[in-house]
């Protein structure tokens, strides 16, 4: 049997004009936040720094477009989504029990207790601007419980490799070009329609992903 065409790893190279006029896009650093760490600041209280504030403030849908940011949380933190939010950055690293979920109402702080899908969470990692596929960097860490809710679809993008491990659940989409890696009862539940805010990933744009095939990897 002659084996089939290779699939070409679908590129993104996202700016800050890609996104619809109806999106807030949140540049970083900027006048307010002159380093990615102002911004992204993983205080060790748990209590909410600039992204999470965004993140549960934003009334509109909102990218928070940090490509030169190397992104860490390290301690246990609850990020509230209130819209749909894209996170453009180098990378990003979760540890320690940090989670996301649909606010019940703005400002209420409180998760959403229904199941129905609320928002879509996009993490972009070393997406911008393009580069070639990295099978030695791992760019998306989720670990020790990081997780998100079932009310949010998720879709995580990178040139270079994801790792989640230690019980981290999704519901959403992986597209890592470098490779990935669950251990430890990692469960992604699959959803088609992840992808569909990212500007040329389903959404605005020509490079629309079609799903051959759908496999689970565990180790």
């Amino acid at each position: 049997m002659t084996a089939p065409a290779q699939i070409t790893f679908p590129a993104v190279n996202l700016t800050t004009a890609s996104w619809p006029g109806s999106w807030n896009v949140v540049q970083i650093p900027n006048s307010t936040y002159t380093t990615c760490a102002s911004f992204f600041a993983n205080n060790s209280s748990g209590a909410a720094d600039a992204f999470m504030t965004d993140l549960y403030s934003a009334t509109v849908n909102t990218v928070i477009y940090a490509p030169t940011c190397a992104v860490t949380y390290s301690h246990t933190h609850l990020f509230y989504l209130n819209s749909d939010v894209a996170l453009v950055v180098a990378s990003l690293s979760l540890n320690n029990s940090n989670t996301f979920c649909a606010e019940a109402s703005l400002d209420s702080q409180t998760c959403s207790s229904t199941t129905t899908r609320l928002h879509n969470f996009e993490v972009l990692a070393s997406a911008s601007p393009p580069s070639t596929c990295s099978t030695s960097s791992v760019t998306v860490t989720f670990s020790n419980s990081s997780s998100f809710s079932s009310n949010l679809s998720v879709f995580v993008y990178t040139l270079g490799e994801v790792s989640y491990a230690n019980a981290p659940s999704m519901n959403g989409q992986i597209l890592a070009c470098g490779g990935f890696t669950g251990s430890n009862a990692f469960t992604l539940n699959f959803d088609p329609t992840a992808s569909g805010d990212v500007p040329g990933l389903g959404g605005s744009g020509t490079n629309t992903i079609t799903v051959l095939t759908k496999f689970v990897l565990s180790g």
